[in-house]
């Protein structure tokens, strides 16, 4: 239960520091009014030490409101009379000017000040925008020594949950612990509205002057009045600034207001430190961008390629997995190269479903993410897999050569990553590069393929010029052929007239093993063999049946 201010007995005596804090001016204002007469005190020991009663306090406040209206009725009379003299003269301006001649409140005028004083702290702030947490400590400070408020804090909102970022607090009067809050706590909430866009609150500051009836939850819970207002930033509310008043009533109408200039002077801080900060990171991926693209453009290993594309991409996006899946015959894709997946989810990942994610990414040519997978539509299929595996955010990138898909690039972040438009034009790029690099490791693995083959072919043509016999001849060929194909069973037939008989065998599975020279002999024409026999068409059946 919060606690109950006690009432202070009109003879009770403050302070020079609580006596500014009542006045709502600074400590040194006592003093200078002290020294002039307009304020009475009292010495309390050898140093000098000043006490003020009050009801003193209070007599001097009350005076001074009277006096301000008194001159504010008087000087309104008064410019009432010359605007009447000179209406004639149709002059220009004179009310304006006969209401900055009179006399200004020494309490506004004083509040005024620190206003300004404050609002210049500020605007120097915004310089050290590359040592934001800094910054924002020091703000804080110059808000609380200012107003002599029992608490200044800031909160920083990010994925909907409130980060403690900076506490100044009076001076003996502990440390509370901020701890992390959900965003819709109390006051705090209450200042960011629902929707978390700027204009999502119907007003932009909090002020709850009680908070002992408990219709808003305190932040300190010490029955102490709290303002809270959302501080702007680049795309939506950045955070909170929370200020606690040190009494009863010490928060008013116009530290509302005040306090609505220092939270845009704050957003203009973190706004500035937000935009330091992307341009070093683009600046930073571009470089690293170029790192990347040089490293897998310089390898003709496809494995190599992969690995260190998925090494980089984790590294470059802050990834938690990553994968490379690459297109194979029959529209099937397997994961070449992965990190921190699973075995059973990767067997869950055979092929690119229509309307799941990687095909919509597909079919739009570009990268595509989203946050909460596992509730996704365009997850449904292995919503399961996903919900075992434990990711939050997938993003997938298509890997094309020209129209020819490659495969497909994914990145995984277990706790959810909006990915921003930079970062999925840099995965764009990345991806680009990496399409070039795996197509030209592909066609050189099959040149190499290629020349082994030809030189197989050439060492074939060098035995078989040394044998004599057809049966040694066909043996050959069998044997070579090995080198060159794994197969499961091959024949080398000879034509002889109309006929075509086997001269070598060599069956490795099932019914291939027992075959035998008279079941093999067949005519021209006759089945496949024979039909390339007759036509002399090479023919590659994937189905012989």
């Amino acid at each position: 239960m919060p606690t109950t201010l006690t009432p202070r007995p009109l003879d009770a005596t403050l302070s020079v520091t609580k006596a500014a804090r009542l006045l709502g001016v600074h400590p040194n204002t006592i003093r200078t009014w002290s020294d002039a007469g307009r304020l009475r005190y009292f010495r309390i020991n050898s140093r000098g030490d000043r006490r003020y009663r009050l009801g003193d306090l209070q007599r001097f406040l009350a005076s001074a409101e009277i006096a301000t209206a008194e001159a504010l009725l008087a000087h309104t009379t008064a410019a009432g009379r010359r605007v009447a003299s000179t209406t004639a003269v149709h002059e220009p301006g004179a009310v304006g000017r006969s209401l900055k001649e009179s006399p200004a409140d020494p309490l506004a005028a004083e509040r005024h000040r620190l206003d300004l004083a404050v609002a210049s702290t500020l605007a120097r702030l915004t310089s050290q925008a590359d040592e934001v947490s800094a910054a924002l400590g020091a703000a804080a400070d110059a808000i609380r020594d200012a107003y002599g408020h029992h608490l200044v804090a800031i909160w920083e909102l990010r994925n909907d949950r409130l980060h403690p970022v900076t506490l100044a607090i009076a001076s003996g009067s502990g440390k509370p612990h901020l701890a992390e809050l959900p965003r819709g706590f109390g006051i705090l909430g209450a200042a960011l509205g629902k929707g978390g866009e700027r204009g999502g609150s119907p007003e932009q500051g909090v002020l709850v002057p009680d908070l002992r009836d408990g219709s808003i939850v305190p932040v300190v819970p010490d029955g102490r009045p709290e303002l809270a207002i959302a501080i702007p930033g680049l795309a939506g509310w950045w955070g909170v600034l929370l200020i606690v008043g040190e009494t009863a009533g010490s928060l008013g109408p116009h530290d509302v207001d005040a306090a609505r200039s220092f939270a845009d002077g704050l957003g203009a801080l973190v706004s500035a430190s937000e935009r330091t900060a992307e341009i070093g990171h683009l600046r930073h991926r571009a470089e690293a961008l170029r790192r990347v693209a040089s490293d897998i453009g310089s390898r003709l290993d496809l494995n190599r390629i992969l690995t260190g594309l998925v090494d980089h991409t984790m590294l470059l996006f802050d990834g938690d997995r990553a994968a490379v899946f690459l297109q194979r015959t029959g529209g099937q894709v397997s994961a070449e190269v992965s990190r921190g997946l699973s075995t059973s989810y990767l067997d869950n990942v055979r092929d690119f479903r229509p309307g799941s994610l990687p095909a919509a990414a597909v079919e739009a040519n570009r990268p595509l993410f989203s946050v909460g997978y596992r509730d996704d539509p365009r997850g449904a299929g292995i919503r399961a897999a996903v919900v075992q595996e434990g990711f939050d955010t997938l993003c997938t990138t298509p890997l094309r050569d020209g129209s020819t898909l490659l495969g497909m690039l994914n990145i995984y972040h277990d706790q959810p990553h909006p990915w921003t438009a930079a970062e999925l034009e840099t995965v764009a790029e990345l991806a680009a590069q990496a399409s070039v690099a795996i197509r030209a490791a592909q066609d050189y693995d099959r040149m190499a393929t290629w020349a082994a083959q030809l030189q197989s072919i050439q060492q074939l043509g060098v035995r078989l010029n040394r044998l004599n016999g057809v049966t040694e001849i066909g043996m050959a060929i069998a044997t070579e052929l090995r080198q060159l194909i794994d197969y499961h069973n091959v024949r080398v037939y000879r034509l002889v007239g109309q006929e075509l008989m086997p001269v070598a065998m060599q069956g490795q599975v099932g019914e291939y093993v027992d075959e035998t020279p008279d079941q093999l002999r067949v005519t021209i024409g006759q089945g496949i063999t024979g039909w390339v026999a007759a036509n002399r068409i090479a023919q590659n059946l994937a189905n012989a049946a």
